[in-house]
């Protein structure tokens, strides 16, 4: 009948409490199925959280669910029901406005199928770590996030050049007339990761865009 139904309901009351990670899987399903999580079954989730059970947790095994929540097609939504939840707020305290989390989400998701249509075909892009420099790049605390994603150096690296000079790059991009030479003296070792990131960070700038395009 919850097949039927289009319903998310737990066997029963511990399920949470015996599985904390459980609740991503549940968010996860939801928006992949287009389902609901039965009421009583969202209480149960609301209560476990608030009882600390995300505190026994490892970051490893929390991570991980989060890695299957970047690769799904609706990740800005399954993120926004996990906040409801104040998971996400309570395992990253170093990000402070979640909502340019889920703008910037949102913006590159935009970007990869804009990138897509300019090159007519797939853009050859770590999805993952795209998200994962998001994270980074919004928080307070840019190395302590780098830490619980477990980056490598050449990771905490990139996301530190895309911090240090995105104001410099954007602002090269939003000139008039630049060559295909000059975009890519200003590109240059630049990766599509942090491409799709400088282009969702200059959405509304029309010349960076055009130049990305003579670039791509």
């Amino acid at each position: 009948k919850d097949l039927i139904d289009r319903k998310i309901k737990v066997l029963h009351d511990a399920s949470f409490i015996e599985d904390p990670l459980r609740i991503f899987r549940a968010i996860r399903f939801k928006h992949r199925l287009n389902f609901e999580i039965e009421e009583n079954t969202w209480d149960l989730a609301k209560r476990a959280v608030e009882s600390g059970i995300f505190n026994n947790i490892t970051i490893e095994r929390v991570i991980e669910e989060l890695y299957y929540i970047f690769k799904e097609d609706n990740n800005v939504a399954m993120l926004q029901d996990l906040n409801k939840l104040n998971i996400l707020k309570k395992i990253f305290p170093e990000i402070n406005s979640w909502n340019s989390v889920y703008y910037l989400f949102k913006k590159c998701n935009e970007s990869i199928e804009w990138f897509c249509r300019i090159g007519e075909r797939e853009l050859n892009i770590d999805k993952i770590f795209l998200y994962v420099m998001i994270f980074c790049y919004v928080a307070d605390d840019k190395y302590t996030i780098c830490k619980k994603f477990g980056l490598s150096k050449v990771q905490i690296e990139t996301i530190r050049n895309i911090c240090l000079y995105e104001n410099h790059i954007i602002k090269e991009l939003n000139k008039r007339n630049l060559t295909a030479y000059e975009i890519a003296i200003i590109l240059k070792g630049i990766h599509n990761e942090e491409l799709v990131l400088l282009t969702a960070i200059s959405y509304n700038k029309k010349e960076v865009k055009t130049n990305i395009k003579k670039y791509f």
